[in-house]
């Protein structure tokens, strides 16, 4: 199946035949099993291991996003299960990006090298707890004492995991 475009043959030039919305099927990320399936892996990815907290999390594709899925994406985008969904592909009909961009359309390759230069920059770190209000504010208060930024986070995050460990 294209994902997206489809091209022919013909006497020895490639002659473009029809996007997405001529498409018997829908494009790959259009479809919601294959968002779900990125999703899925990106989950599965960020909590596989300790060292998988720091790595950005970033979905190249060459579709656009159904409307349906455009916040979602934002939502994961906020909670830091993945850092972006791309799609190559700068000729889309609709859904260039989301709100909050973590979904994103780059015009150009000058763009893309932007956006994929920028995120692996960012001292990204996941986490991810069920906790009771109290206990949480404990921690933030316990951690708020510790210094700089760095420190407090590193405090906070090493007590929320100790709470875990108890």
């Amino acid at each position: 199946m294209s994902i997206v475009n489809n091209y022919k043959l013909i006497d020895n030039a490639v002659k473009y035949v029809g996007d997405y919305t001529m498409h018997k099927a829908l494009p790959s990320l259009t479809r919601s099993d294959s968002v779900l399936k990125a999703i899925g892996k990106a989950i599965n990815i960020r909590v596989s291991s300790e060292s998988a907290r720091k790595l950005p999390i970033i979905v190249l594709g060459n579709t656009h996003i159904s409307n349906n899925y455009l916040e979602k994406i934002d939502h994961l985008g906020q909670y830091g299960i993945l850092q972006k969904i791309i799609s190559l592909n700068p000729h889309l009909n609709s859904n260039k990006e989301s709100k909050l961009r973590y979904f994103q359309t780059p015009k150009d390759t000058n763009e893309l090298y932007e956006i994929l230069t920028k995120v692996p920059e960012r001292d990204f770190y996941y986490f991810s707890a069920m906790i009771e209000k109290q206990a949480l504010g404990k921690i933030i208060k316990q951690s708020s004492t510790k210094g700089n930024e760095i420190k407090i986070a590193e405090a906070f995050l090493e007590k929320l995991k100790a709470n875990y460990d108890a």
